[in-house]
């Protein structure tokens, strides 16, 4: 990352004031500013070519970055309403309705868009049957860490009962237990740390 003409703040103080709408995380490119996580790491994708994402400069190229972007968009749109209302429903129904919504939207819209074609074949973990880490990781494998971590019996967040429905999905677990188990994504995550830090925020929430 030292070799790249980009600035990384060291505090999420410092990222607040460069970004002139006091936006996190932010990152300093050759003096220009740019800030929301799901744009910084597109741009970095873009920026230094990886295995995470192809160039779009041939059509399957184009086409897997729109396949990347559609499934990222489903994820967004049909599960992770769910989510947030299993973990921060005002009443124990509203949570339980969550954890259902969830549940649900996994099995039909993203289950089936994990690894389509690859029925009955040997293929890697990542999304569309990926070896290693694609820009899909990247940007929703906060989102799994995260899940695992509150559905923990211990972290009380969200109800545990959660993973019975999951197990039924063999894609999606496949695919969630291997991004949350890459060293890329759990490096720096701190679970009980970031569970207590939720929980804290959310009982004063509910006060």
């Amino acid at each position: 990352m030292s070799d790249l003409p980009i600035h990384l703040p060291q505090s999420l103080a410092n990222q607040r004031s460069q970004s002139k709408r006091g936006l996190v995380p932010s990152l300093s490119y050759n003096g220009e500013v740019i800030t929301e996580s799901g744009i910084v790491a597109q741009f970095l994708a873009d920026a230094y070519p990886s295995h995470l994402v192809p160039p779009s400069n041939t059509p399957e190229g184009a086409l897997q970055r729109a396949r990347i972007a559609f499934f990222v968009d489903t994820y967004s749109s049909k599960a992770a309403p769910h989510y947030n209302a299993a973990l921060r429903g005002a009443t124990e129904a509203d949570r339980k309705a969550g954890v259902e919504g969830y549940v649900a939207a996994i099995k039909k819209e993203i289950e089936p868009l994990l690894y389509p074609g690859l029925e009955g074949k040997q293929h890697g973990p990542f999304f569309g049957g990926s070896d290693k880490l694609t820009l899909v990781e990247v940007l929703l494998g906060s989102f799994l860490i995260r899940l695992h971590a509150f559905a923990d019996k211990e972290a009380d967040l969200i109800d545990p009962a959660i993973w019975e429905g999951l197990a039924e999905a063999k894609n999606f677990s496949r695919w969630a237990q291997a991004t949350r188990e890459h060293p890329s994504v759990n490096g720096i995550f701190d679970a009980k740390a970031c569970a207590d830090r939720t929980k804290k925020k959310l009982l004063a929430n509910r006060k």
